[in-house]
């Protein structure tokens, strides 16, 4: 029985190259390779701060970085031990101003220049929101200086009237007299004097009772220094006193 050729395959003996090849195999798949775990970033451990040392305590005048200056007759004032902030008593009560908390009176009398506004504690307090005198170019402008004493708010030649607010007798010479220390004093912490004193204004709640003895004062003061001068009749002032100058002077 014979046989085709298409159910054996035919065998190349001759050495022709047609015999049938072995298939590849296929390649296994590759292994899945295993994710290594990152190591963990140790956490640096923080370094300590120093801690800073607290700006000392300023003036409530001392503002931005302007530099104020604190002297006293017995050397600088130490701010870390030493309270600097000038007495501002608000709306004030005539009745209550001998019971009035001056806290200069607890330290030594610290001096401040600061952008032309000068504020001393050897004045008396302010009783608002204003310096003893601000200075403007070649000039020196002051508040209205009373006869008050700092330190103790005692009124020299007595107040005008008493707590309950009746008037009493008062020396108007005296109040005069310490007024005129009083502007004398600011001057000076200013690095000016009273002789570069250039024009007064005076103001008098009665006229008629205490021009006399206000001029005779003022007069053994101002003779020398022929500052111009207005003196005006007012009805009262913010404390019980009868005298007060506005005064301007050369710096």
């Amino acid at each position: 029985m014979s046989q085709s050729s298409d159910d054996h395959p035919s065998w190349d003996l001759t050495g022709s190259g047609n015999a049938p090849r072995p298939r590849p195999e296929a390649a296994p798949p590759p292994k899945p390779q295993a994710t290594a775990k990152p190591e963990p970033t140790p956490t640096p451990t923080p370094t300590p701060q120093a801690t800073a040392k607290p700006e000392p305590k300023r003036p409530s005048w001392a503002r931005g970085e302007e530099v104020y200056e604190a002297v006293t007759d017995m050397g600088p004032i130490d701010p870390d031990t030493e309270s600097l902030e000038p007495f501002e008593p608000g709306d004030l009560d005539p009745s209550e101003l001998a019971d009035l908390p001056v806290e200069r009176a607890k330290n030594p009398p610290p001096i401040s220049r600061v952008g032309g506004v000068i504020s001393t504690a050897r004045a008396p307090a302010p009783v608002g929101a204003y310096p003893h005198a601000r200075r403007v170019g070649e000039l020196l402008f002051l508040s209205g200086v009373g006869p008050r004493q700092p330190g103790t708010n005692a009124i020299p030649g007595g107040p005008i009237r008493t707590p309950e607010g009746e008037p009493r007798d008062y020396d108007a010479a005296a109040q005069t007299r310490a007024v005129i220390e009083n502007v004398k004093v600011i001057l000076e912490d200013a690095g000016s004097s009273l002789e570069k004193v250039v024009d007064v204004t005076a103001f008098l709640i009665d006229m008629e009772r205490d021009f006399a003895a206000y001029n005779g004062v003022y007069a053994e003061y101002f003779t020398g220094i022929q500052a111009t001068r207005t003196t005006i009749a007012i009805r009262a002032l913010p404390t019980p006193i009868a005298v007060e100058f506005k005064v301007i002077a050369l710096a």
